[in-house]
């Protein structure tokens, strides 16, 4: 009996060792991104006889346990509000983590702090995701940059009523448009008056006088009518094949709101320019920075204050999250208890994106304390057992002697 209450007292002391253990861990990595914290479970046995058996004991690192998001301000960074890990790759092998501190390397490849390349789902490639092979890296160096084509002007200003007929007041209206390939085109406006409350708007494009001209009425000196039509807009074709741009651009012209005092007036004696612009368009943008919104889209944008969606980051949802096998820097790789897994866009099913956030480690430093105190209690009442079990030994032994 003396030799079996040893032996119980001694397993113990390697059991509290082993939370020890776990507890030196946890601290290590108290202020880790995307640190899970391991825990120590102890389990009342029996042998089946009037002696106790011990305790059993078990570890597990919890993964499906939520960490603090904290703001990173860092545009390639985002955090998970929920469950679901993020799918990444090095050295071929594809991993789960939690670990989202994003960055773009040297090499242009998406990259966490454990240096795994990010997996997303490529929006310029068709298809839908159904596992973990249809996702792949992203590479900033496969970004040729952008340029977004104008898709109309806004004509705007009061033109003199007491002009006469037949003649070309000093009336002109500047604008600059761009064509599908980024180029800028100046554009300028000259207006004919052509008969009682009627005249002409006389489009130059670049060199090429009278590129596009519109008839344009008015009544009570508001805007009536557009080519002959009760209308506001005008959409015009324009060639700029002489820039190499291979299609003809429509670009919509627009005087405003007919039998309204909004955009093209004709009132009084003198020209007032008005608020002339242009709709979209930009010239060439190349690669400056990415950002990840709440819905998990990666936003590419460029130099020319232009941005478009060029990738869809996934979760992935694990059947047992506590049972994945942990690798370096808290990644994770799946495991025959940890179950199956699917894939699935932030928010079906699984948690949301966070942009700008990382989580960060799950580990308590008041918990770690208060367990290494437990632990060193249960050492302490071992060692008295395992001391009196001794004694005692000792004393029958010199009694059977």
């Amino acid at each position: 009996m003396t030799v079996a209450a040893i032996d119980i007292v001694s397993s113990a002391m390697v059991k509290a060792g082993k939370a020890v253990t776990n507890v030196a861990h946890n601290v290590s990595i108290l202020e880790a991104i995307g640190g899970k914290e391991y825990t120590s479970e102890f389990y009342a046995e029996t042998n089946g006889s009037e002696l106790g058996g011990g305790s059993s004991y078990q570890s597990e690192i919890k993964v499906s346990k939520q960490g603090r998001l904290e703001r990173t301000g860092v545009s390639t960074n985002f955090g998970i509000k929920g469950e679901g890990m993020v799918p990444t790759e090095k050295g071929g092998e594809k991993l789960l983590t939690r670990v989202t501190n994003f960055k773009v390397n040297k090499d242009g490849d998406l990259v966490n702090g454990n240096n795994e390349k990010l997996l997303v789902k490529d929006l310029q490639t068709p298809g839908d995701v159904t596992g973990l092979s249809g996702l792949s890296t992203f590479n900033i160096n496969n970004v040729t940059g952008s340029a977004n084509p104008t898709t109309g002007v806004i004509v705007a200003g009061n033109l003199p009523a007491a002009a006469a007929v037949g003649t070309l007041p000093d009336v002109k209206i500047p604008l600059t448009i761009y064509d599908s390939l980024g180029i800028d085109h100046k554009i300028e406006v000259t207006w004919e008056k052509t008969g009682i409350n009627a005249w002409k708007a006389h489009f130059k494009v670049d060199n090429t006088a009278d590129a596009v001209v519109i008839p344009v009425t008015f009544k009570e000196g508001k805007l009536f009518q557009v080519n002959g039509v009760e209308t506001g807009d005008f959409t015009a074709t324009l060639d700029f094949s002489a820039s190499g741009a291979s299609n003809a651009q429509a670009v919509k012209i627009n005087f405003g709101t007919p039998n309204t005092s909004s955009g093209v007036t004709q009132f009084d004696r003198v020209f007032v320019p008005g608020d002339s612009k242009q709709v979209g368009g930009r010239s060439y943008g190349a690669f400056k920075d990415i950002f990840v919104d709440e819905f998990g889209v990666g936003h590419v944008m460029y130099n020319n204050g232009t941005s478009e969606p060029r990738f869809q980051i996934h979760l992935v949802h694990v059947g047992n999250y506590n049972k994945l096998t942990p690798t370096s820097g808290g990644s994770y790789k799946t495991s025959i208890d940890s179950g199956d897994i699917s894939v699935r866009k932030p928010g079906q099913g699984v948690g949301v994106i966070a942009g700008g956030y990382v989580e960060m480690s799950t580990v308590e430093l008041t918990e770690q304390l208060r367990d290494l105190m437990m632990q060193q209690q249960v050492n302490g009442a071992a060692v008295g057992v395992a001391t009196k079990a001794v004694n005692m030994m000792d004393t029958q032994l010199r009694i059977l002697m």
